[in-house]
């Protein structure tokens, strides 16, 4: 088979029509403390199992079909082999999560063709052809897991896991947040601003920010949604300044119209969306400390304080550790209440109008 790039003419032997793809994850499901319901945690992790489960589900990058689900034991691991130590929170069960899809040959090729880390020379290698069909559904159940984070923040944590193609495998490590700290806010502020939203529901609307997808945002809810991502990743626990920097960006994108007053534009927004939920004097004050702890930051007025243990933690004299952290707790709290705000209400941009009584 003949294939352009670049003007040259690259050769690889003809394909299948159809490759089979699998990709099972070690998931760690019982994080959550008690949903807003105040149904407790076993409850809120079943209604995820049950909703995660789809069968011929889109992805929006190409025409393919793929069954998801979750289960207690590994389906890959007798022709496999096991996950190597999917340790767990708090020493809870593990499950699995697998994605089985059918790649058409025609996906495949797009798939190549727009990666250019795939070339090598003249030629296409098979081994080539098998990253690009590990990459693709990497980066969908790395979707999935954001989604899943969207419906019922905090439910699912990932572990190690591995993906299956043309008989090869390939090893993927943990993709994780910590926006499950977020719960932390609820119990502490007795705030109730996370919803549960069906699985189903968030992904079919996740699917239609294109622009989020293709790492191209188009709009403010993409802008956020781009930032809300970025939250994510194989070393969730390395840094608080990040998360508060990140989610900042993310509030910024969907409710500041100018760069000057952000502080009275995100209090007045956020309390307009969702002043009957909150004590607004107690909102006010922590919309301010996060606004000036994400200051400090950017300006180089403090600085991550790494400790032999790998991790990082916020540290400044006036405010203290203490308030540092909790501070990135509560942006990365407000920007998933928002996302599922924009989720719930089909919104690409959130428009406010100022009323004179």
């Amino acid at each position: 088979m003949m294939m352009k790039k670049g003007g040259k003419q690259l050769v690889r032997a003809a394909q299948a029509s159809e490759e089979r793809v699998q990709l099972v994850w070690a998931i760690d499901q019982n994080l959550v403390a008690a949903s807003n319901s105040n149904r407790n945690s076993g409850d809120r992790n079943r209604d995820l199992i049950d909703g995660i489960t789809l069968k011929n589900f889109n992805y929006p990058y190409f025409g393919g079909k793929f069954c998801l689900s979750i289960s207690p034991e590994n389906p890959l691991e007798e022709n496999y082999g096991k996950i190597d130590d999917p340790l767990s929170f708090n020493s809870n069960p593990i499950s699995y999560l697998l994605l089985d899809a059918n790649i058409s040959q025609p996906d495949r090729e797009k798939i190549i063709s727009e990666c250019d880390d795939f070339w090598v020379g003249p030629e296409l290698s098979e081994h080539a052809i098998q990253y690009a069909a590990f990459s693709l559904i990497h980066n969908i159940a790395k979707n999935v897991v954001v989604c899943a984070n969207i419906s019922k923040p905090g439910s699912l944590t990932t572990k190690r896991g591995y993906v299956i193609s043309a008989g090869h495998k390939f090893d993927v490590s943990s993709f994780n947040s910590n926006v499950r700290r977020g719960l932390l806010i609820e119990e502490k502020k007795s705030l109730r601003l996370f919803r549960d939203l069906p699985f189903s529901d968030v992904w079919s609307w996740y699917s239609s920010l294109g622009g989020t997808i293709a790492g191209s945002p188009t709009n403010d809810v993409e802008i956020a949604t781009c930032n809300f991502i970025s939250l994510f990743d194989e070393n969730s626990d390395l840094s608080g300044a990040r998360d508060l920097v990140w989610s900042f960006a993310g509030l910024e994108a969907l409710l500041a119209e100018s760069e000057s007053g952000i502080v009275s534009q995100l209090r007045q927004k956020l309390i307009a969306i969702f002043g009957n939920q909150v004590d607004i004097k107690d909102f006010d004050k922590q919309i301010r400390e996060m606004y000036q702890i994400r200051s400090n930051i950017v300006h180089g007025k403090m600085r991550d304080i790494p400790t032999f243990q790998g991790h990082f933690m916020l540290k400044d004299a006036k405010n203290g550790r203490e308030s540092q952290s909790e501070s990135a707790n509560f942006a990365m709290y407000i920007l998933t209440a928002l996302i599922q705000y924009c989720c719930q209400n089909s919104l690409s941009q959130i428009k406010f109008k100022t009323v004179v009584v």
